[in-house]
């Protein structure tokens, strides 16, 4: 754990604690849980981006925590409302998890449970605060920003001075611009580039060619339909604690062959997030909030069968009227950020270790708290990647379709049409991540099970889901219903 100012966890609990000491604490990097005695009262909180995944129940007589919510809780249940959710979003948002009467400790929350009274509480602050940029013009603040980051990485990997660095490559930027920083850093040599993905794809052919270009070692892992087969994807499940829709993402026998490389894993988590890639001006309304991350951006069909009480959960915490983040980001870093994204990044997670420089404090302090001009549309972000690392920007980028970020708008243009085509009239989906579950929805979700209804949900939603095809990639999400609650004996009320 490393912070610039405060020092380590430890440290700063054998100081007099107090509740107005919690957004202090919570800003010591690291994924940790902390259950303090004051007097009577115990507080239990976590990390400030809730990485350490902690669930808890609350009965009459005590409060159960666990980060292993499939084997260490008992008579689990899935109701049709918390299993709605699961099929719109693939993942709860707010304190819910998918099983009745568990919940996750979640960001900018803190349990006080009172040995008196016998009552467990939940203490909320909000997390983001807004600080004024002392360089405003875009320039300055693209080198700050750097800086920073630059700093987050070294301060990390000094943790493993000698151990090799992987870095999973795709088509996109961040995690490029974490090979180019590290290239600043240390040796090439210690540097592994890892791609999966299916043969053809943006993610897989570019992640191989800027890694071919910078000149690092290369490995490559394809995929295809056959890697998402039922005990694959019971695998992901338990290494998910079934709170997403596990079956979408890469599988884990990947990550478990990334050790014959190395385990220390340099992730570009949520980087294009913290940059701005979901600043939404647009989207400001709770309800369409909840439309634009749903699977279906469908304002009526998601009004059906979301009511008010089941949005308004998700928005358990404290806007800040004065954030410079739209109202779409701070649900996306509250609920998507920690209900889904960190379980699809995070895998294997007890013999991987993983950095993550995206998420340091003080870049994100400054980074999330510039004018929202410069973050719309990653805008300072990608200026200031092309003024650096101007051979990597001349690149292929999957954002647009192969074409270069350093390309021109007419470029950009003629790469998106070719695309559609490819997509459209030849069937080749290069923008598939992992493989193309389009394609593949038959073969993977289609299970007989699902289309007599065993999966919780309203009989309309089902027939909704299995017909229309908007929702077609919702039947993963009724297919990992079905694997969970046959595989751990899960009760679909």
């Amino acid at each position: 754990m490393w912070h610039p100012s405060i020092g380590d966890l430890q440290r700063v609990l054998q100081t007099k604690f107090c509740p107005e000491q919690l957004s202090e604490i919570e800003n010591i990097e690291g994924s940790f849980l902390v259950v303090y005695r004051r007097g009577r009262r115990i507080y239990i909180f976590c990390d400030k981006y809730s990485i350490q995944r902690v669930y808890y129940a609350i009965d009459a007589t005590r409060v159960t925590l666990s980060d292993k919510l499939l084997e260490d809780f008992q008579n689990l249940a899935i109701s049709p409302q918390n299993a709605t959710q699961f099929a719109f979003l693939q993942f709860v948002p707010g304190r819910c998890t998918l099983f009745d009467k568990i919940y996750r400790l979640m960001p900018c929350e803190c349990l006080v449970l009172d040995l008196d009274t016998k009552q467990c509480a939940s203490m909320l602050h909000f997390i983001y605060g807004k600080r004024k940029v002392d360089a405003p013009d875009i320039t300055s603040v693209g080198q700050t920003t750097h800086n920073l980051f630059r700093q987050a990485v070294q301060m990390r990997i000094q943790k493993y001075p000698t151990s090799n660095l992987l870095v999973p490559l795709s088509g996109g930027l961040d995690s490029r611009y974490i090979l180019a920083t590290l290239m600043e850093l240390v040796s090439p040599n210690r540097i592994t580039a890892v791609t999966f993905g299916s043969l053809g794809t943006y993610d897989y052919e570019i992640g191989a060619q800027v890694a071919k270009v910078v000149g690092v070692k290369h490995v490559a892992y394809p995929l295809s339909v056959e890697d998402y087969r039922d005990p694959e994807l019971l695998r992901n499940g338990l290494d998910a604690e079934g709170q997403v829709n596990f079956i979408t993402e890469a599988p884990l026998r990947v990550f478990e062959e990334f050790e014959a490389h190395g385990t220390v894993v340099v992730s570009g988590f949520v980087g294009d997030a913290i940059m701005g890639s979901k600043a939404y001006q647009c989207v400001q309304d709770q309800r369409d909030v909840v439309v634009r991350d749903s699977l279906v951006d469908d304002r009526d069909l998601c009004a059906q069968f979301l009511d008010s009480d089941t949005i308004a959960d998700g928005f358990y915490y404290e806007t800040g009227e004065d954030s410079s983040l739209t109202t779409f980001e701070q649900w996306f870093f509250v609920n998507h950020f920690t209900k889904y994204t960190n379980y699809c990044v995070f895998k294997n997670r007890n013999r991987l270790k993983y950095i993550s420089p995206f998420i340091d404090y003080e870049l994100c302090e400054f980074v999330l708290n510039i004018p929202r001009e410069m973050r719309l549309k990653r805008a300072m972000y990608f200026r200031e990647c092309c003024n650096r690392f101007p051979q990597l920007a001349g690149l292929p980028f999957k954002s647009y379709m192969g074409s270069a970020l350093s390309a021109s708008l007419l470029s950009r243009f003629i790469a998106r049409q070719w695309d559609k085509i490819n997509y459209s009239y030849l069937g080749i989906d290069k923008r598939a991540n992992y493989i193309s579950f389009h394609k593949h929805v038959s073969r993977i979700a289609g299970g007989a099970d699902v289309r007599k209804g065993g999966v919780g949900l309203r009989p309309e939603l089902l027939r909704t889901i299995l017909e229309d095809k908007r929702c077609v990639l919702m039947r993963y999400n009724l297919r990992c219903l079905q694997l969970l609650s046959r595989q751990y004996d899960i009760s679909l009320q």
